[in-house]
């Protein structure tokens, strides 16, 4: 009894000093989050951020080209790179160069592969209106489609001596140096008796004239015959000596001899037209200049210039320093068609809001490129007036003042209006006693007024307000 009564009394003892260690570890952790929390609360009470002052700035440097250089065989006829300083209609002025040919096919609907569009329908001497013409599907040897000079009299009354034709109009703006004309004829005729029939490619100038520029043999035509497809090719360069409007006609003289037993002539043409061989002229020029190594939030390229010539194709391209070249798409190039009267002033320009560094390199050198192209006979001018290279950096800047004991972190700002209520991170240590200048390019200031709030790691404030 005596030793069971001491086993109870040496749990007893365990048990107790087990509840004081367990009471001993709690008041420690009691204690201990009340230090630490009163640590931050202290830490908090101590921490005193002000935002003094919130400024927009715009900073905007302009750079003209202090060089160039010619591309291909342009040549430079007047004035230098102190001509493009300002829009004053002094030009530094360039002259273009034979830079091969370009084949141009002015007629769209050469295949006839779904209609006829473009082509007109003319005939004469029909007198017992014999005669018909229409695009076809179904007849002859077409793929998928030809136009069919039809004459038929189901009747066999009367003998027929028709002229038909088809027409295309089309314009040609510069002399070509080699024009070829081509088309496809084949005749199929149904009668008890012959006929004959002539093909010609028949070509309308601008000043009028009517030339035969291909006479076909005369085809005489027996009951069931099929000619086929025949391949027609000429060279027209001759008859190409103006610009202006000019006319193609397909035409037939189907002719029966006599009266025939239900008479039926088809004239198939198809795959018809005309590749100009034109010459091209192209002036080309690098022009490149020194800037800042600020930072940019804005870049914008303007070029003023005019052309001797109409309706030039121009390039313009910044050279991209990280893509190691000028782009052909996007950031730093641009296209377009000068105006069509020639000697015309035209302001085009560029600005460019992302990844404006790329162009320019680690020292500040930029280079740009314009490029003009056309189809002309004789060689054109580029007249360039002014270049501007302008770079702006826009944004917004703020001063805050750390008037505690303690380093503060800024994590987050905030953009208030009536209308707007905007968040950035931030990421902003000040020290004890000093002032900080933050300047942000992605933060536009609102209209006034506006609020600007600044919200610490330990959850301090400062307002700033604009009025």
């Amino acid at each position: 009894m005596r030793l069971k009564h001491d086993k109870h009394g040496v749990s007893n003892v365990i048990v107790i000093m087990l509840s004081l260690v367990l009471i001993v570890i709690i008041v420690a952790n009691v204690v201990l989050w009340s230090y630490q929390m009163n640590q931050l609360d202290w830490e908090k009470m101590q921490e005193d951020i002000d935002i003094t002052d919130v400024t927009p700035i715009r900073d905007t440097w302009l750079y003209n080209p202090s060089g160039h250089a010619l591309g291909g065989s342009t040549s430079l006829l007047s004035g230098d790179v102190s001509n493009l300083v300002s829009d004053d209609s002094v030009y530094m002025i360039f002259r273009s160069y034979y830079s091969g040919n370009t084949t141009i096919q002015p007629i769209a609907n050469m295949n006839f592969t779904s209609g006829a569009a473009g082509w007109v329908y003319g005939e004469s001497n029909d007198v017992n209106n014999f005669a018909s013409g229409a695009w076809s599907s179904t007849e002859g040897n077409c793929d998928p489609g030809c136009y069919d000079l039809m004459v038929d009299d189901p009747l066999a009354t009367e003998s027929f001596d028709v002229e038909q034709w088809v027409n295309y109009t089309f314009t040609v703006d510069t002399i070509p140096s080699k024009a070829i004309i081509y088309v496809y004829a084949s005749y199929r005729y149904t009668s008890d008796d012959d006929a004959t029939g002539t093909p010609k490619i028949k070509l309308v100038r601008p000043d009028g004239i009517v030339v035969d520029v291909w006479i076909g043999s005369t085809v005489t035509l027996a009951s069931g015959s099929d000619t086929g497809y025949n391949y027609v090719s000429v060279d027209a360069t001759s008859n190409f000596t103006m610009t202006g409007t000019y006319q193609l006609s397909l035409y037939t003289h189907t002719d029966s001899l006599k009266a025939a037993d239900k008479a039926t002539v088809h004239n198939y043409w198809d795959d018809a037209g005309i590749t100009l061989a034109a010459p091209v002229y192209t002036a080309e020029v690098e022009f490149t200049g020194l800037s800042n190594i600020e930072d940019w939030s804005q870049l914008k390229l303007t070029v003023n210039s005019a052309w001797t010539i109409g309706s030039v194709n121009v390039t313009f391209q910044l050279h991209d320093y990280i893509l190691g070249g000028y782009p052909t798409s996007g950031s730093g190039y641009m296209t377009y068609t000068s105006d069509s009267t020639p000697n015309t002033d035209e302001n085009r320009s560029q600005t460019i809001n992302v990844n404006t560094t790329h162009f320019r390199n680690a020292t500040g050198h930029w280079k740009m490129k314009i490029k003009g192209v056309k189809a002309t006979d004789t060689p054109f001018d580029f007249k360039a007036d002014w270049i501007e290279f302008r770079a702006v950096n826009i944004g917004t800047v703020f001063t805050f003042e750390n008037g505690g004991p303690l380093t503060s972190h800024l994590v987050s700002l905030w953009i208030n209006n009536s209308t707007n209520h905007q968040r950035y991170d931030a990421n902003i240590f000040i020290n004890s006693g000093d002032m900080e200048s933050y300047l942000r390019n992605d933060i536009m200031l609102p209209n006034k007024p506006y609020t600007v709030k600044v919200v610490t790691e330990r959850g301090n404030t400062a307002v700033f307000t604009g009025h």
